[in-house]
């Protein structure tokens, strides 16, 4: 871990999961319009958002969302038209993380990492390794502990596994 200059941690990671909001969702926090769908966050990825802002004052924010893979789970479509509809859905997601964190962070660096994959968990681990994480901040999903229990938690995961500190942020605290 590096001394930052002004916060706890040198660059924070935070994993956001994008949601897509119809015209009638109650907007919770910014919202942004990227092809033809409104995007925005829950108020657990905002807190942890803002939490990661003063953690890193100073420092670095990474902002990180994986896309599913659809090469694998899109055996109908040639590789070329899945390739397009990749890079599309990363630079979408891109400008959208880029707009909804210049409302959120407004005192730090900020960088957007988008990746392709069919397993959060891999994609986050390999960004720690990649990017010289120091912390990560992660809002837990607002999914039942039944389907948590069917489906694992990758917050769980998250904190067992990697190899730097972990806040994390509840879906439910308001």
């Amino acid at each position: 871990m590096t001394d930052a200059p002004c916060g706890t941690f040198q660059t924070v990671l935070v994993p956001v999961e994008l949601i897509e909001l119809s015209p009638s969702d109650p907007t919770v926090g910014p919202t942004v319009h990227v092809g033809d769908v409104n995007l925005g966050v829950n108020r657990a990825t905002i807190r942890a958002m803002e939490l990661a802002d003063r953690l890193a004052r100073g420092g670095t924010v990474v902002l990180f969302h994986a896309i599913r893979d659809l090469a694998g789970s899109a055996s109908f479509l040639r590789a070329r038209d899945t390739i397009a509809l990749e890079d599309t859905a990363r630079a979408q997601t891109v400008e959208a993380l880029d707009r909804i964190a210049a409302h959120l962070l407004p005192d730090v660096t900020r960088r957007v990492v988008v990746t392709i994959s069919d397993d959060p968990l891999d994609a986050i681990l390999h960004a720690l390794e990649d990017d010289g994480i120091d912390a990560i901040v992660l809002a837990t999903s607002s999914r039942s502990r039944v389907q948590r229990a069917f489906l694992g938690s990758t917050a769980d995961k998250i904190i067992r596994q990697a190899p730097c500190p972990v806040v994390v942020v509840p879906a439910h605290a308001d």
